[in-house]
């Protein structure tokens, strides 16, 4: 049995693209390991200490930030992972140029939802029935700029497969934002230090990973190299569509949160935040994979070698495949004991809806990550519609299943979103590309054994 999955781990080794994706991911893998055990470590630190209502008030707040962030990078961080492989092809200092061009604009564009939500804060929390919180929409204000930049560095160095100070940068939010939830909370326990503590982490992160931003493109950049720049016009319009499929898909992880924060009661919140930060367990298996496979399969595309990024692209969604699915079904199995035992018995409430965020993984997880594909295959504009149409389905499925069944309701409502999204581009893939990147094993192993037949 080892016998085989060595030799099967040495055929993949042989693909030199799937090599280069497996070494980064397995870097990218060991730092998620830690930041997975702080982030952990301080969701059940927040339940034990404060309950289900912090929990659920910094949820609220948190989406709102998500939001925010999208907005105020337009895209810019996802279309990084695919114009730095093809700038780099020129010279690393044009890559470097084109990643201040989208740091500028994200400057200017954070300051600007900084004033509006400073201003706005307490209108945000009475629109959302929950003007108790309005204190501290209008405190995230001050902190949008540093949670943007934070987002932008990551994705600028993962476009340059640094992967290593992304890995640094990843580690360094989860150990911080326990560090200093501890500190507070022994210097004065108040229902909402979790809340605090949250925008001191973004402040100290934003510094740091500009500092390793910096150093990680001026280490390579070589003074006298030719320059290529790109306007931020330019710039902006690649990143369009990106960021509208990305605010797309903020409705899709969060109006569920947001719904069920003006249908029903913070700890409501608390119990469906608890079942997704449980769920997204696997984003240390998904985002170590995607991470790395993505700039590979933007410099594939951009050289035409077709062949070669199917082979990325469906051994992608295999890894994510194998990785994911036994580790969903053990959580599935064993989600109540878990649930109690980490963070109490009274968020149990949430385990019915923790089983179909689980279902969603699932499935995605095999049929492969096809917004990363098509956005990174100059697809972006025609997935954004997709992701639109699936977004207003969550919307109309949260308004509808929420005030009935509660937070079972937002699950349901997620899962038959995501699920769809995933399905018709897949089916889009097959027909402009002429293959899928699913992963089947089942499907694959009765097709070998019909060839033998």
């Amino acid at each position: 049995m080892l016998a085989k999955l060595q030799r099967k781990v040495q055929r993949q080794l042989q693909d030199k693209s799937f090599e280069e994706v497996l070494r980064g991911a397995a870097v990218v893998f060991s730092s998620r390991i830690s930041e997975t055990f702080f982030t952990m470590a301080t969701s059940i630190f927040i339940a034990r200490v404060y309950g289900a209502e912090t929990v659920g008030a910094l949820a609220a707040v948190r989406s709102v930030m998500e939001i925010i962030t999208i907005l105020a990078l337009m895209g810019t961080d996802v279309s990084l992972l695919r114009l730095i492989p093809q700038m780099r092809k020129v010279s690393e200092r044009s890559a470097f140029r084109l990643f201040g061009t989208a740091f500028r604009i994200v400057a200017v564009t954070s300051l600007a939802f900084s004033i509006l939500l400073v201003l706005g804060g307490h209108q945000v929390a009475i629109f959302l029935n929950k003007p108790h919180l309005g204190a501290f929409y209008a405190l995230a204000g001050w902190f949008v700029l540093p949670k943007t930049i934070f987002k932008l560095n990551l994705e600028g160095l993962r476009g340059m497969k640094l992967f290593g100070s992304v890995a640094n940068q990843n580690v360094s939010l989860a150990v911080l934002n326990l560090a200093f939830l501890i500190l507070m909370t022994i210097v004065m326990l108040d229902r909402y230090i979790p809340i605090q503590s949250y925008m001191a982490t973004l402040a100290a992160t934003g510094l740091i990973s500009t500092y390793l931003a910096v150093r990680g493109f001026r280490r390579r950049v070589k003074p006298d190299e030719p320059v290529q720049t790109m306007a931020p016009r330019e710039v902006l319009k690649v990143s369009a569509p990106m960021f509208v499929t990305k605010s797309a898909f903020l409705i899709l992880g969060h109006a569920d949160v947001l719904m069920i924060t003006y249908f029903m009661t913070e700890a409501d919140v608390g119990f469906y935040q608890v079942a997704w930060k449980l769920v997204m367990f696997n984003k240390f298996f998904k985002n170590s994979i995607t991470s790395t496979s993505a700039p590979k399969q933007a410099e594939l595309f951009a050289a035409g070698d077709m062949k070669a990024l199917r082979r990325v692209a469906k051994k992608t969604t295999g890894l994510l495949g194998i990785t994911i699915l036994p580790f969903m079904i053990f959580l599935i199995l064993a989600g109540k004991p878990i649930i109690s035992g980490l963070y109490g018995n009274e968020f149990l409430a949430g385990y019915e809806a923790f089983v179909w965020l689980c279902a969603a993984q699932v499935i995605t997880s095999l049929l492969g990550h096809v917004g990363m594909f098509m956005n990174m295959c100059g697809k972006q504009t025609t997935y954004m519609y997709m992701v639109l149409g699936s977004a207003l389905l969550n919307i109309v499925g949260n308004a509808a299943l929420i005030p009935s069944i509660g937070i079972t309701g937002a699950a349901i409502s997620n899962v038959v979103s995501v699920v769809s999204v995933h399905v018709v581009a897949s089916l889009y893939i097959k027909r402009n590309f002429g293959f899928t990147i699913m992963y089947f094993p089942l499907v694959d192993w009765l097709k070998r054994l019909r060839g033998k037949a």
